[in-house]
């Protein structure tokens, strides 16, 4: 079955975020963390049950599946509309917990 997976505006602040700041890395950075995200999208696309959901304190209504070095996307699925929503990008290293509810 193939989903159709959305990201959400603060989903999206959060991957422009984490491209812009990855310039400070390297000018190849940002190619790299897109090109990890569109692979993430087209894992969830067939395989949404994919994510571990193993970030600590993340509510169970998310899963969570590894981006990039520490960079989580946080989503919820729908079997029945066959949907994916990223809701959240996160950095492990960081508070997350106070945004994502």
């Amino acid at each position: 079955m193939n989903y159709t997976v959305n990201l959400s505006p603060p989903a999206k602040e959060d991957l422009w975020h984490y491209i812009e700041g990855g310039l400070e890395f390297g000018d190849d950075i940002p190619g790299v963390i897109l090109d990890a995200f569109d692979h993430c999208v087209s894992i969830l696309k067939d395989t949404p049950k994919a994510g571990s959901g193993n970030l600590p304190f993340l509510p169970s209504k998310y899963r969570a599946l590894h981006l990039w070095k520490h960079y989580w996307l946080i989503y919820q699925f729908s079997e029945q509309k066959s949907l994916v929503n990223i809701e959240y990008i996160v950095d492990d290293r960081q508070n997350y917990v106070s945004f994502v509810k």
